[in-house]
C-alpha cells in the first residue's frame, strides 16, 4: 500500500498514519541514503514487531508506506482492523535496549542477513554471525525463562559504515508485563517466534540481496 501525496502544504503525518501517534512515524533525517534505508526495512515487514511506547502498544501486522513525496520520512500503518493484531498494556518498563543489530551482508562482504553484536567497550571488534546462527546463539545466553524476543521501535533504523543500513533490536521481557495475562505472554512469545521462522526463510541470501 502506496500513499500518493499530491499537496504537501496540507498533510498532517499523524493523520496519515491514521491517528496522532508518532510513534508511528519514523524520520529519516539521519539516515544518507534514506531510499536504501526503506528498501532495507521492507523486509522486515511483519517479521518483526513494532511497538509504541506513547500507547502501550505492539503491533503484530502492519504496512510500511513509504510517501513518494516526502523522502526523509515513512509510516508505520497497523492493521487496526483485527484486534488479534495488536497487544495492549505493553508497559515501556518491559521492553529492553540490546546492543544487537540486524546487518546485511554486504557490510561483511557476504551475502544474506547478519546479526552483529555491539560489545561494551568501544575497543572490542564487533561480533558478526549469520542471522539464524546468531539468535540462536543470542537465545541460549538468554536461557529459556528470559527468552530473546525481539521487537523493532522508532530510532530502531540506523546506518553504518557506507551508507549501509542497520536495525538496532529491542526485546520484550515477558516477566515486567504485569499488566498481561499468562496467556497473553504466551500468545506474545509464540508470535515473535513464528515470525523469526518466517523471517529466516525470507532472509536467504539470494531474498535479502535482491532487495539492494
Amino acid at each position: 500500500m502506496l500513499v500518493l501525496l499530491s499537496n504537501l502544504q496540507s498533510i498532517d503525518m499523524g493523520t496519515l498514519a491514521g491517528s496522532n501517534n508518532l510513534d508511528l512515524i519514523w524520520t529519516l533525517n539521519h539516515i544518507t541514503d534514506k531510499a536504501r534505508a526503506k528498501r532495507f526495512l521492507k523486509n522486515f515487514e511483519n517479521r518483526l514487531c513494532v511497538y509504541s511506547p506513547s500507547v502501550s502498544q505492539l503491533y503484530t501486522r502492519y504496512d510500511i508506506n513509504l510517501p513518494v513525496r516526502i523522502e526523509d520520512s515513512l509510516v508505520v500503518f497497523p492493521d487496526y482492523q483485527d484486534i488479534t493484531a495488536t497487544y495492549s498494556h505493553i508497559s515501556s518498563q518491559a521492553i529492553v535496549s540490546t546492543n544487537i543489530f540486524l546487518v546485511p551482508g554486504e557490510a561483511m562482504r557476504q551475502e544474506g542477513l547478519f546479526i552483529v553484536i555491539k560489545p561494551k567497550g568501544t575497543t572490542k571488534p564487533l561480533k558478526a554471525m549469520p542471522l539464524m546462527q546468531g539468535l540462536k546463539k543470542v537465545q541460549q545466553a538468554f536461557g529459556h525463562q528470559d527468552p530473546f524476543l525481539p521487537i523493532i521501535m522508532k530510532g530502531g533504523l540506523r546506518e553504518i559504515g557506507q551508507k549501509i543500513p542497520c536495525l538496532n533490536l529491542s526485546r520484550i521481557k515477558l516477566s515486567a508485563l504485569d499488566k498481561c495475562s499468562k496467556l497473553e505472554c504466551i500468545s506474545i512469545r509464540g508470535n515473535i517466534i513464528e515470525k523469526l521462522g518466517l523471517l529466516e526463510a525470507d532472509c536467504a541470501p539470494g531474498n535479502v540481496a535482491a532487495a539492494f
